[in-house]
């Protein structure tokens, strides 16, 4: 009877991490910091702005946008806004 109750009980925890939601794959590739960047540049903002807005300076911004662009594959603010409106994260 135990035995019954463990299967399930492990049929339903199997279940339940079957139904977690997926990951989104562009965010999955992308750091946190180059997440909230390109949503900041979203907003309108320049880097100078950015920096402020997250207490970093305004090379560590340009090195994130270097490094966001090169993980979208692209060459500006503006493709980088449509890869990443087209990946679900703005």
């Amino acid at each position: 009877m135990q035995a019954a109750a463990t299967r399930a009980a492990t049929a339903t925890m199997m279940d339940a991490v079957q139904a977690r939601p997926s990951v989104n794959p562009l965010a999955a590739r992308l750091h946190i910091r180059e997440i909230q960047i390109v949503r900041l540049i979203g907003h309108g903002l320049g880097n100078r702005e950015i920096a402020e807005r997250l207490a970093l300076s305004v090379q560590t911004v340009k090195w994130y946008n270097k490094s966001l662009f090169q993980k979208l594959n692209v060459a500006n603010r503006a493709e980088a806004l449509s890869v990443a409106k087209a990946g679900g994260l703005l």
